[in-house]
């Protein structure tokens, strides 16, 4: 009788991006799918930082851009939505690493 493969899970990463400090959301969420999801990493990222800010700060592209090199050379896949200027951005910092644009995928937000 054969086992069924085995499967293998893709670590994964978000990078969340808010405009000031008090726009964080969603904390005990993303804590509680790092504990249950194995490989699952995530960043919060504010792009108008108050003087208390302790994380990263900058957009979720300067974080991409960051964490690049720790990949080797290895193109990951991406999923990308927000307002249509960090998108953009985005996918700038994507084409600039050689990654492929089939490994882009996007959803731009507008207002409304």
């Amino acid at each position: 009788m054969s086992r069924p493969p085995t499967r293998r899970l893709q670590p994964a990463r978000l990078f969340l991006g808010v405009n000031e400090s008090q726009d964080v959301f969603g904390l005990d969420e993303l804590a509680a799918v790092a504990t249950e999801l194995p490989g699952f990493r995530y960043e919060v990222c504010v792009w108008k930082p108050g003087p208390d800010r302790s994380g990263p700060t900058g957009t979720p592209a300067d974080l991409l851009a960051a964490a690049l090199p720790e990949l080797g050379g290895t193109a990951p896949d991406l999923y990308v939505c927000g307002p249509p200027p960090l998108v953009d951005a985005v996918l700038r910092t994507a084409a600039l690493a050689g990654i492929p644009p089939e490994q882009a995928h996007r959803e731009r937000f507008l207002a409304t």
